[in-house]
């Protein structure tokens, strides 16, 4: 018989009034057993968190200081305007920043202000400062 057929014998309900000190022992193996397989879980676990926070990370990357000092930037002259409405060229351009900066910002900015095509010309985009109670 092998090892791990042992406690699993000495479990069986037939042979415990015959053997009680055996199966009472084979119970506590397997119970140690178990107990070092849920350790190992635990840690399997514990990573698995961290690749997955990592993974997180790589999709949807944190802004950088330089571009959080743009989204300020941005909020406030939004701000400044009646409605908390501006073209995006014009204010890329009061910015002075490159098309594809700017939009790594705007996607950045998902949460703080929405882009919208503008109504009358399709072609010009409209972003707006969304408010803060809704």
């Amino acid at each position: 018989m092998s090892e791990d057929t042992i406690p699993a014998l000495a479990i069986n309900l037939a042979d415990i009034a015959a053997y009680p000190a055996e199966a009472m022992a084979a119970l506590v193996e397997v119970v140690r057993r178990q107990g070092s397989e849920i350790e190992l879980l635990q840690e399997n676990q514990a990573i698995l968190f961290g690749i997955i926070a990592k993974l997180k990370d790589q999709i949807g990357p944190k802004p950088t200081a330089a571009q959080a000092d743009q989204a300020t930037i941005l909020k406030a002259l939004l701000a400044s305007q009646p409605n908390g409405k501006m073209f995006a060229k014009e204010a890329r351009q009061r910015m002075r920043m490159p098309k594809a900066s700017f939009s790594r910002l705007l996607s950045q900015m998902k949460a703080d202000i929405e882009v919208r095509p503008f109504h009358a010309d399709r072609r010009r985009y409209l972003i707006i400062l969304r408010s803060e109670n809704g």
